[in-house]
């Protein structure tokens, strides 16, 4: 099981204080594409039977979440469930 993974950092109206565990992705656009990449990974890892992304909200000055500080999507929910819930070639089916 992998416990934690994503932490991408995004805000839409960057601000000098906050941060994140990556450099500070410039669009929506990529963030998705790099959430893809990132879960079709772990998704790949032979054995592993689950997965927990982090983070589901940014919080204070930090900017990782899918939500920002105040509980609002930063992403399309539908495109993080189809990312999420994809049948792998390993065996992963959360449908």
């Amino acid at each position: 099981m992998i416990s934690e993974y994503g932490g991408i950092a995004y805000e839409e109206n960057a601000q000098q204080e906050s941060w994140g565990y990556s450099k500070r992705m410039e669009s929506k656009k990529a963030v998705i594409d790099k959430i893809r990449q990132l879960t079709n990974a772990v998704m790949s890892i032979p054995d592993c039977v689950g997965f927990c992304y982090t983070q589901l909200t940014d919080v204070e000055q930090e900017v990782n979440g899918l939500l920002d500080h105040n509980h609002q999507y930063k992403f399309d929910p539908e495109i993080i469930k189809q990312i999420m819930t994809a049948t792998h070639q390993n065996g992963f089916d959360f449908n």
